[in-house]
């Protein structure tokens, strides 16, 4: 049982409404949430009945008629009979108030908003996530960071169980470090399309983004500033810009738009240079020589669905740039799949690294860190340990001013 104790009043609450980019939380407690998970809540895979505490479950969120409302994700607080749940909406604020309707005529009384997200409860990591699930942006995000409540609190027993020593100290250290995993899910990655002029970038953009959002022309230089287009890929939030071509500017105005995708690579996480595999390979080299943006996370060689296209050899590119080379087509979609796969692997985004227990706010990751520097001095060690799974522990006196509150 997890040691949150939900009151045993039915109510509901709206955690977060949500917006175009952001999931919408909506918090349940008590016994008639079983009501609402009965009705509104149909489970794909295992039962309600046999949800348990720390379980993060997905589910089809359906009106009185059974009539599907959104795909949503469930994190389980507490199980039966007093219930506590974070239904976690796709970002729509309407879709956030119409869960809290359908709460309240289930007999859930409506929590007011500064008693949403445990306020008003002992402190708590379920508490401490519901604070940060709003900021997420994708289900894969909240999926992992209901996962991590459990996974944190299960490490710190663990390592409250053992002597401490130096690995100990090692294991602190690590989890404190996972802390940037959260930014994997609240921050998209910023990756630049670049290129020469006519490689195939504008199209490339409309067929990642699903939907035109640049205009797409034969003519080199139509792109003259970059557009964005955001991306769900595997889960990470991505944002894809498209940016106008690369060369020896033909006017003032196509001038102007090479230096604006100088300056927005400058400020990107990455950038994936689309070249036009037809185009003859001196063309391509000459390119490669003149490039003065980073390491590309991917160079895809574009236009694979032309029957007569060559992709260029790999002696033409860089050894660095043919590894992370991938055959596409921006018309057809060939390829893709694997561009965006290359791009989340150049930028760390490593599945395995979400299983592994991790520290997601700055509280948690300084008390790790206050941790492992106080290994020598066993109680100091272990009250530090005892206050990252539990924010109301009483806090030791320590160096660096931390207060109950950070």
């Amino acid at each position: 049982m997890s040691p949150f104790a939900p009151p045993t009043a039915s109510c509901c609450g709206i955690v977060s409404a949500g917006g175009p980019a952001a999931i919408a939380v909506v918090e349940l407690r008590g016994p008639a949430t079983a009501d609402f998970i009965r009705r509104h809540l149909q489970a794909r895979g295992v039962s309600a009945a046999n949800w348990v505490d720390g379980d993060v479950r997905r589910c089809a969120f359906v009106d009185a008629s059974g009539a599907a409302i959104d795909d949503v994700l469930v994190i389980v607080h507490a199980g039966p009979p007093n219930w506590h749940i974070n239904v976690c909406l796709h970002g729509n604020p309407w879709l956030a108030q119409r869960c809290a309707e359908l709460g309240n005529a289930c007999g859930l009384a409506t929590l007011p908003t500064n008693e949403a997200a445990g306020a008003s409860t002992p402190a708590s990591l379920e508490a401490e996530a519901a604070d940060v699930l709003p900021s997420l942006l994708t289900y894969r995000g909240v999926a992992w960071l209901g996962r991590q409540v459990a996974a944190l609190r299960s490490a710190v027993e663990q390592l409250l169980g053992e002597p401490a020593t130096p690995g100990s100290a090692a294991a602190c250290r690590e989890i404190a470090d996972r802390f940037e995993i959260v930014s994997w899910f609240t921050k998209p990655l910023r990756v630049v399309l670049a290129g020469p002029p006519n490689a195939g970038k504008s199209a490339l953009a409309n067929s990642l983004a699903g939907r035109p959002i640049s205009i797409v022309s034969d003519r080199p230089g139509t792109t003259r500033d970059w557009t964005e287009a955001d991306d769900d890929v595997e889960g990470f939030p991505l944002t894809w810009i498209d940016t106008a071509g690369l060369r020896e500017p033909a006017d003032e105005v196509e001038q102007a738009g090479a230096a604006r995708t100088r300056d927005v690579l400058r400020s990107a996480d990455g950038v994936v240079v689309v070249l036009d595999s037809t185009a003859a390979a001196n063309e391509i080299a000459r390119f490669v020589r003149c490039w003065e943006g980073p390491l590309p996370m991917a160079v895809g060689l574009n236009k694979a669905d032309i029957a007569a296209a060559t992709p260029a050899a790999p002696s033409v590119l860089p050894g660095e740039w043919a590894e992370c080379a991938v055959v596409i087509s921006a018309r057809t979609g060939t390829g893709l799949d694997e561009l965006r796969r290359q791009v989340l692997m150049a930028a760390g985004r490593e599945p395995d690294a979400l299983e592994a227990p991790a520290a997601w706010s700055g509280r948690q990751r300084r008390l790790l860190r206050l941790a492992a520097d106080s290994i020598s001095h066993k109680p100091i060690y272990k009250n530090y340990l005892q206050s990252v799974a539990h924010p109301d522990w009483p806090l030791p006196p320590c160096r660096g001013g931390l207060r109950q509150s950070d």
